[in-house]
């Protein structure tokens, strides 16, 4: 029990951690969560949108040079939340059930 412990802690430590130095500079990485694990996937840097994410989205990292945005419906409108380039963010809690996942301009936010 105390080894399932252990596991599970460093899960969630390397969870919380921003990806190391030799992630690929082309990808968006995408974090979410489930009751029992943090799961991520990965997109693509090209300009364009992803509807249905999995959620909640809790994690986000760009690592290209595109900002990324949270919308709340998958046609764009609602709420959005914008994470910069070249950044690891967390979600706030009301963020974290977006429509879609749209990569944007060569830009900041």
């Amino acid at each position: 029990m105390k080894r399932i412990g252990a596991i599970a802690a460093t899960l969630l430590l390397s969870f919380f951690l921003a990806p190391s130095a030799n992630a690929v500079p082309t990808q968006v990485i995408l974090y979410y969560s489930t009751s029992s694990s943090a799961i991520s996937i990965t997109y693509s840097c090209a300009a364009g949108y992803h509807v249905n994410p999995p959620q909640p989205v809790v994690r986000l990292y760009s690592a290209c040079e595109r900002r990324v945005y949270l919308n709340q419906y998958s046609d764009g409108s609602g709420w959005a939340y914008c994470v910069n380039p070249w950044t690891a963010s967390s979600i706030p809690a009301g963020y974290q059930y977006p429509g879609r996942v749209a990569v944007g301009a060569v830009a900041v936010c």
